[in-house]
């Protein structure tokens, strides 16, 4: 019997407890309002693009390579070359980005038509399109008035076709 008596007045203690949190919850709800605002997420790496190259320590060796690696002779690119490719490869925070940023800087006035574009973890294709496509083109693309991706796609084709372009 001591053991029941026991048992019940926990699960009373507990409904209360319970009671209680329903209490508190529907008090403070009422300032869900100021807190659900819905917030951009801001990608980290944004910053990259910003840095002065003064602040940066020991990108020089590497961005050279980079350069070179792009085929860049006498301080120019050479402008009858095939398609090139470079990787940046390495763990999140080493610096890729600032590095391809850094590269995009030195290179930029080489080229008729430039982007640089960051792509994160989760890249949305359709945005990534059409930055590719407004940075290209100095026209803007917003919303849905660029198309489908294969239109975004033909269009970029349509508009690089001949022409020399470093997207970083």
């Amino acid at each position: 019997m001591k053991a029941r008596r026991r048992i019940g007045k926990e699960i009373q203690d507990l409904k209360k407890q319970i009671i209680q949190v329903g209490d508190r919850n529907a008090r403070y709800k009422g300032r869900q309002t100021f807190s659900s605002t819905k917030s951009e997420i801001v990608d980290p790496r944004i910053l990259a693009r910003f840095e002065h190259a003064s602040k940066l320590v020991g990108i020089d060796e590497t961005k050279a390579e980079i350069i070179k690696l792009l085929g860049k002779e006498n301080g120019q690119v050479p402008r009858q070359q095939q398609l090139k490719i470079v990787s940046i490869v390495g763990f999140g925070g080493m610096g890729k980005t600032t590095l391809a940023n850094q590269v995009y800087q030195d290179l930029k006035g080489e080229f008729q038509h430039r982007a640089f574009i960051s792509v994160s973890q989760n890249p949305e294709l359709m945005k990534i399109l059409r930055t590719i496509l407004s940075e290209i083109t100095g026209i803007s693309y917003p919303g849905t008035e660029a198309g489908c991706i294969e239109q975004l796609i033909d269009k970029i084709k349509d508009f690089l076709a001949d022409k020399s372009i470093l997207l970083s």
